[in-house]
């Protein structure tokens, strides 16, 4: 897995420190020297600082730990990202691929989900507070030859990091399996985004010593290795692009991006 740049580091726990850093200090000389609180103060004096460049070393260069930090701050803080999915089934007739979505799509509608218009190559959807588009397309192939195409988007919207998990794990995850299961592709690709209210936190760890505001187009494609194969993350400057064959790596990028990424917070 190819690392990720701090992004906003996280600020809150190394202030708590400081804060205690000085606050012991303070103890440290107004106790009588000697006393059991003074010779507390004095060794809590030297570890802190230690343990705030711990902290420091480990937000930076551990990503286990800066995932952790970020999911417990996005958690409190509960900040606004966007997230979209593009699926691109291979079929061998399309028409009958979208009956075949469509059937499926109904046997999970609860109450409140409906369809919002319907044609033979497109129809429009409203599920759990999802937009779901539903189109039979012809894929241009280099080839000459048109591929059939049953595409199922879930159009790029913004939500509350806490309200992705579910909207991902399990509405987008619900519809697409169920979809891919009922249409049974050819091939299928998956096209995962996440766009950040402000800047890509990632963007730093492709660009060093330029000026962000300055830079007016960033891409940038590696694989993201996994155990089952490889998936193609792509680096813009306000987003990331995750793009894969399998609904489930793309509810576990998905999850890992959005954790690790949302720009703000202290």
């Amino acid at each position: 897995m190819v690392g990720t740049s701090p992004g906003p580091r996280g600020y809150g726990p190394l202030i708590v420190l400081v804060v205690l850093f000085l606050g012991v200090g303070a103890l440290a000389l107004l106790v009588p020297s000697g006393s059991a609180v003074h010779r507390v103060a004095l060794v809590l004096w030297g570890a802190i600082p230690i343990a705030a460049a711990l902290w420091e070393y480990a937000y930076r260069r551990i990503e286990a730990h800066r995932l952790l930090v970020n999911r417990v701050r996005f958690w409190i803080s509960n900040p606004e990202s966007r997230w979209g999915m593009v699926a691109e089934f291979d079929v061998a007739d399309p028409k009958l691929a979208m009956d075949q979505a469509v059937g499926g799509l109904e046997s999970l509608l609860g109450p409140g989900d409906q369809a919002l218009s319907r044609s033979p190559r497109l129809s429009v959807w409203q599920i759990q507070g999802l937009t779901l588009r539903l189109e039979a397309d012809m894929a241009s192939d280099p080839t000459g030859d048109d591929q059939p195409l049953l595409r199922v988007e879930f159009p790029m919207a913004p939500r509350s990091f806490r309200k992705w998990h579910d909207v991902i794990s399990e509405t987008a995850s619900a519809v697409m399996e169920t979809i891919e299961k009922r249409v049974q592709p050819l091939e299928q690709k998956y096209v995962v985004t996440v766009g950040f209210p402000g800047e890509n936190p990632y963007f730093g760890l492709f660009v060093n010593n330029v000026a962000r505001s300055a830079v007016t187009r960033f891409e940038v494609d590696y694989f993201e290795q996994r155990a089952t194969g490889c998936d193609v993350v792509r680096v813009r400057k306000d987003r990331m692009e995750m793009v894969t064959s399998s609904m489930h790596a793309a509810r576990q990028l998905s999850l890992h991006y959005l954790a690790l990424g949302p720009a703000g917070g202290s």
